[in-house]
């Protein structure tokens, strides 16, 4: 194919590989959704293609970028396309996809990390980012048969910690004996500076970086060895010391939280709406503003005791409701 001249040799190695499970641990900003984007218009426009392509992102921001992607490949390979924008996939979970429609009536959904919105669906799967899913295990679970009748299935991710499912996928394919007959590709950001990531990037950004000069500076950015190892070098960090693993943490993220002023948070529990202006019960501010140290910020005695006895018996009822 003349158009993978725009790739570099580990972008056309994941291109080309039409293995049925196939699995990628790479550093970050390589360029691997990218090319992922162009292999799914490929798979998805032949007129011969049998199955949608579904691709589940971390978020919804980075669907909307993954579907930006393919219009551009089927732009640049002429492929006639019809833009469907976002469709409501499961009304009862809220799930959505960013779709396209291909000539041969062939579509690529791109969703967010919501493991639902797969479910009852069949064709070819792609997990970007797997690692930073909220909940791997049932993401999977529900991915997997998705491609019985004879999709393949796709995971990329960076690394989330050692105790990710992602990295029990990786080292069940390389030092396990392989069971279930992964496809395992490993893209370093040496690997990818060695094959001319550095000179792309300075194509794009106008920097004339040599490609140890290019190495040096992301690793002086990292704020340790921990973060160079994980992000740049495909190697999970040791979550043995640390009271949360990245696997809790990426499953309590829920983008949709807003953070509450305390007129707010009584509001809330109080039961009653919050006013238009977004203050607090009847629009007044429940506290004096901040205007010096103290607990919070705020200075202590600026308060009556009325004032401190009712901010307890807020954060009491709030206990109790949750």
């Amino acid at each position: 194919m003349q158009d993978l001249k725009y790739f570099l040799p580990y972008q056309r190695e994941w291109i080309k590989d039409m293995s049925p499970l196939k699995i990628m641990q790479k550093s970050r900003q390589i360029g691997i959704s990218y090319a992922d984007a162009y292999h799914s218009v490929r798979v998805a426009s032949r007129k011969t293609s049998r199955f949608d392509v579904y691709i589940s992102s971390r978020d919804r921001f980075q669907a909307k970028l993954y579907i930006e992607d393919c219009k551009h490949w089927a732009e640049i390979l002429h492929e006639i396309i019809l833009d469907l924008g976002e469709i409501l996939l499961d009304p009862d979970h809220n799930a959505s996809a960013f779709v396209i429609q291909f000539a041969n009536g062939k579509r690529i959904y791109s969703l967010s990390s919501n493991p639902n919105a797969l479910a009852g669906k069949r064709g070819h799967v792609k997990l970007d980012e797997f690692a930073l899913h909220q909940d791997q295990r049932l993401l999977y679970r529900i991915a997997k048969p998705v491609t019985t009748w004879g999709g393949t299935l796709s995971i990329i991710s960076t690394h989330r910690g050692i105790g990710s499912v992602f990295n029990q996928l990786i080292r069940d394919a390389l030092e396990n004996g392989n069971p279930m007959g992964w496809k395992v590709h490993t893209v370093s950001l040496n690997k990818a500076v060695d094959q001319g990531l550095a000179e792309k990037i300075n194509e794009k950004t106008g920097r004339h970086e040599s490609r140890a000069d290019f190495m040096r500076r992301l690793q002086s950015e990292c704020i340790d060895e921990e973060q160079w190892l994980q992000e740049y070098c495909c190697t999970p960090a040791d979550e043995s010391s640390a009271f949360f693993s990245y696997e809790m943490l990426n499953a309590c993220e829920d983008r949709n939280i807003k953070l509450m002023s305390f007129a707010q948070l009584r509001a809330y529990v109080a039961g009653c709406p919050l006013p238009s202006d977004g203050r607090g019960i009847k629009g007044e501010e429940p506290f004096p503003q901040k205007t010096g140290h103290g607990s919070l910020g705020l200075r202590q005695e600026n308060y009556e005791p009325r004032e401190w006895l009712q901010r307890e018996q807020t954060e009491e009822r709030l206990y109790r409701r949750v």
